[in-house]
């Protein structure tokens, strides 16, 4: 069996001074391995980020956020509202004596009422 030479460095990154190859790297921080180094707090909040310049309050186009920001809305709102009719309608089916063709009507007319109140209204030009 061959025992690990001492004089030569062991594989690894390469981001720091290379261990000697007899040492074994924990996983405390006392033991540290040839392949990860600690980041300091600095370190790693300037990793990504760029130069501070880089963004000005208030001139980004946000067309496409708001546009976003509405269909969302629009999915809660509708999706709310038909989960809530096929609750109702899998509820009275199962749960009471209505049976299938009052639980479907009471469902409709959940659909409708909520369609009338839940429909966007006019805006006053805002």
């Amino acid at each position: 069996m061959r025992t690990p030479r001492h004089d030569r460095p062991a594989a690894g990154a390469g981001l720091l001074a290379p261990h000697p190859a007899g040492r074994v790297a924990g996983l405390s921080g006392a033991g540290a391995s040839c392949s990860t180094r600690p980041t300091t707090l600095l370190e790693s909040a300037h990793a990504m980020a760029g130069p501070a310049s880089d963004y000005h309050r208030g001139e980004m186009d946000i067309a496409e956020q708001r546009s976003t920001y509405h269909l969302v809305m629009l999915m809660t709102k509708w999706g709310s509202l038909y989960t809530a009719a096929l609750i109702l309608l899998l509820t009275m089916w199962f749960a009471t004596e209505a049976g299938f063709l009052a639980s479907f009507v009471a469902a409709a007319v959940m659909v409708v009422i909520g369609t009338l109140v839940l429909r966007e209204k006019k805006s006053s030009g805002h």
